[in-house]
């Protein structure tokens, strides 16, 4: 029996773009469930609907429409002819466009124009107290203008600044122009760069940006890294819509560009003169609120490890007002040469091979000790993936510069036959394993899978792969692909990823599930997966709380669905008649020449289809990424589809890709229950409010505290709420004087304050005081309740300042856990 909560869970639905990606690995989600997909010149970013919690005992039109609907649809023929009255039919196609599970103001990104300029780090180094190497960051003219707009300006200084403006915009003197010049080493590319299209994107843990949400990396072929979060001009109060039962969501109109690394774009800790084309990143795992450690890898073998944080800060305006500000710090912290054990090679030997990848960094899970964090870093080189040790001294001090130590040497190794585009995965889990604490993995050669285990503590488990002198690649046979041992594929992996283990049964290797580039009707190795989970296709699973399904490998609903649309069937000649003489019309979502739609594979003439002749199979599909969700029990991926009859003849207007989702989840887990098919991992408590909620709603996964079910016996506010017992008896509504009382409300998540002359007020959820004043609270964005800010806070109860910053957080709500969308 689905609670009133869980009928207002939005369904999975597919998304179709209007993009196409020119990259591997295009689809990444963030721990709090926000989907980034990637296209040629920009990113798709969206954001998470989750139903409102507080409305749960209301009857909505939604819950209405969906039984009319339900009701007509029964009362059918049988032929799925819609005999339905016209105003039911509108009311389903209403209830349509309001169920999705991402709400559907998305945020798309440009990052290929305009290019980043280097005034975006201006704030860094002024934060750092260091000099910005490049003057005033090419904004002289324009400053000095409305500086001295109501004087002369001298011309000695204006004719500086457009010098300066001049070195910023390659020559065109015109202000916010981009640079024309390039990065790196490379003969061509340091003379200028491609048409910087998106070559990767990577979420950072949570707590790194505003209200602890992360924010996201883009690398583009330019070179350069540039990130994207929610900036201090935006936020304000975001109301709550009762109208479909969910939360109004933030619209990430918010978001801008923080600041970038590489190309022309130093940060602190950096030579001035550096002029890096950055090929690879990867961010660490989660390591504190407000910091973070990213990795880049640059075109002379180097990996760089940077610090990046962030710190909320009260500034008083002239006015008296104070404001918000978030400001950033980053700063390299260390460098080494990450170039494997096998001599370089050329284009012109005989045995050269290409090797290059943009995915090979990769951060392991922390190993906690006393007084430090220890993780291993995987780099790709020629025919070689090794494993460097770094240490991060604890604690870590906020917006102070952390002590890290790199090993000289890579911990450990393996030598493999490295196509292009190879990347390593690590399993969310640390093993104990003799005397020694172990991780382990997945590596991606490009076109096979080999896993791999190493030490991050204790002695190294033995294997012959790990040489780390000097030595060919004859030496260790990784030259050429060795077909006794790997089976000749032709056909690339473009994703790969990896489930939470099940700590109790651990597995011979980690579980994971991989997509290659091309499905068609005669390859069959297109989706693999080694999971063992229940299997939902069948009853119409693929995401909610569905019910039955036998213990089988696992499939989710996207890959059911692409293997019934690669079987069907169609005659040749009618196929060729169906898909003959059509235009692309650039008004209407139909795919244009080339693309295959579902009416292109399931509409056929029933009549034509039972005529003699030869058949043919009309779609072939292109896998462009695959995603897991918080909880790794949902799944995406980002799919195009193709004519295998008709060549594809379209220009960037008719570039068309899908998201479709799928999940094993099967029924609700209630809490206490146990079940044969529950995947135990403690890395499902470290997940955000967010990401547990994601997993409840589409991965069968657990209540969550305060949202889905009662927030525990109440003991985890009472602490906070005992704070402030005297300073709540104490206070005085602002409208009238009068004393007040907090009632709560049943059903909700929020009391009220209310006086003796009835004028209401909701509560903050940490404190329980009354809040009676606009711009005072933040709202969270999963329960819909109002928290205090931290500052209000320590003005009502002035003396309890220590105590409350003990006690209390200042940017999570004060009942979930949840984050601020305000």
């Amino acid at each position: 029996m689905k609670s009133k909560l869980e009928t207002k869970i939005p369904p999975l639905r597919d998304i179709p773009l209007n993009t196409r990606p020119l990259t591997k690995r295009a689809l990444t989600w963030s721990c709090d469930g926000e989907l980034a997909v990637a296209a040629d010149d920009s990113v798709h970013v969206f954001v998470p609907l989750i139903p409102d919690p507080s409305n749960v005992d209301d009857e909505t039109d939604a819950e209405e429409d969906r039984d009319d609907v339900q009701e007509a649809t029964d009362e059918g023929d049988g032929n799925n002819v819609d005999l339905r009255p016209a105003f039911l039919r509108q009311k389903r196609e209403r209830v349509v466009r309001k169920q999705a599970q991402f709400a559907t103001g998305q945020k798309q990104i440009l990052v290929s124009h305009p290019r980043l300029h280097p005034k975006v780090n201006r704030e860094l180094f002024e934060v750092a107290g260091l000099p910005f190497p490049h003057g005033d960051g090419g904004v002289g003219r324009q400053a000095r203008r409305e500086k001295d707009s109501d004087a002369e300006s001298d011309d000695d200084s204006d004719v500086e600044g457009e010098q300066e403006d001049e070195a910023f915009t390659g020559g065109h003197g015109e202000e916010g122009a981009t640079t024309t010049f390039g990065a790196g080493k490379g003969i061509i590319t340091s003379a200028g760069s491609t048409l910087n299209h998106v070559v990767g994107m990577a979420w950072s843990p949570s707590g790194l940006g505003r209200n602890r949400r992360p924010i996201l990396a883009v690398l583009t072929a330019a070179g350069y890294i540039a990130f994207y979060g929610d900036t201090t001009a935006a936020a304000k109060a975001t109301s709550m819509s009762r109208e479909d039962g969910t939360l109004k969501q933030r619209d990430l109109s918010s978001w801008g560009i923080l600041f970038g690394v590489g190309e022309q774009l130093p940060v602190p800790g950096q030579p001035v003169e550096v002029n890096e084309k950055i090929t690879g990143m990867a961010w660490a795992r989660e390591v504190g609120p407000g910091q973070a450690l990213l990795a880049y890898a640059n075109d002379v073998q180097e990996v760089v490890v940077l610090s990046v944080q962030s710190a909320s800060i009260t500034s008083d305006a002239d006015t008296g007002a104070s404001k918000d500000k978030t400001i950033w710090t980053a700063r390299e912290l260390a460098r080494f040469k990450a170039q494997g054990p096998h001599p370089p090679s050329n284009p012109w030997d005989p045995d050269w091979v290409p090797s290059g990848t943009c995915f090979g960094l990769r951060w392991s899970p922390w190993l906690n000790t006393l007084g430090s964090r220890t993780c291993l870093l995987s780099y790709f080189a020629r025919n070689y993936v090794g494993f460097r040790k770094i240490t991060l001294k604890t604690p870590w001090a906020r917006v102070t510069d952390p002590d890290i130590t790199v090993d000289e040497s890579d911990a450990y190794g393996q030598c493999l036959h490295l196509s292009t585009d190879g990347f390593a995965e690590f399993e969310d889990a640390i093993w104990t394993k003799g005397r020694s604490k172990i991780v382990r993995g997945l590596i991606v050669t490009g076109f096979h899978v080999k896993p791999f285990e190493a030490s991050i503590s204790g002695p190294q488990p033995s294997s012959p792969l790990f040489n780390p002198n000097l030595h060919p690649t004859q030496a260790c046979r990784t030259t050429y692909l060795d077909p006794a041992i790997d089976r000749p594929s032709t056909n690339p992996i473009v994703d790969l990823v990896t489930h939470p283990p099940d700590m109790l049964r651990p597995s011979a290797v980690p579980t994971f599930t991989l997509v290659r580039q091309s499905a068609t009707s005669t390859n069959h190795d297109w989706f693999q997966t080694n999971a063992v989970l229940p299997d939902f296709t069948s009853s119409g699973g693929g995401g909610g709380a569905a019910g039955g399904g036998d213990l089988s490998e696992a499939k989710p609903q996207w890959a059911a669905d692409l293997q019934q649309k690669l079987a069907v069937l169609v005659p040749a000649d009618a196929h060729m008649r169906h898909t003959a003489g059509e235009e692309d019309d650039e008004e209407d979502d139909e795919p244009g020449d080339g693309e295959v739609s579902d009416e292109d594979v399931e509409d056929v003439d029933i009549e034509e289809a039972a005529a003699a002749g030869p058949e043919v199979h009309p779609a072939r599909f292109r896998m462009h990424g695959l995603a897991v969700a918080p909880g790794g029990r949902a799944t995406a991926v980002l799919v195009s589809g193709h004519s295998t009859q008709t060549p594809d003849r379209i220009g960037w207007w008719g570039l068309r890709s899908v998201v479709s989702f799928g999940s094993v989840g099967g029924r609700r887990m209630r809490k206490g229950e146990e079940t044969s098919d529950v995947v135990t991992d403690p890395g499902l408590l470290r997940l955000t409010t967010e990401g547990r909620m994601w997993n409840w709603m589409y991965g069968g996964g657990e209540d969550v505290p305060g949202i889905t079910s009662a927030a525990g016996d109440g003991s985890e506010g009472r602490g906070a709420r005992e704070i402030f017992r005297d300073v709540i008896a104490a206070q005085r509504c602002d409208l009238c004087g009068g004393e007040m009382e907090v009632r709560e409300q049943p059903g909700r998540h929020q009391g009220m304050s209310v006086c003796g002359q009835g004028h209401f007020f909701s509560t903050c959820g940490a404190s329980g005081l009354a809040i009676q004043a606009p711009g005072i609270s933040h709202t969270c964005g999963v329960c819909g309740v109002r928290t205090l800010k931290v500052d209000e806070l320590l003005r009502r109860a002035p003396g309890l300042e220590e105590r409350i910053r003990e006690e209390l957080t200042a940017d999570v709500c004060g009942t979930c856990g949840g984050k601020f969308v305000d």
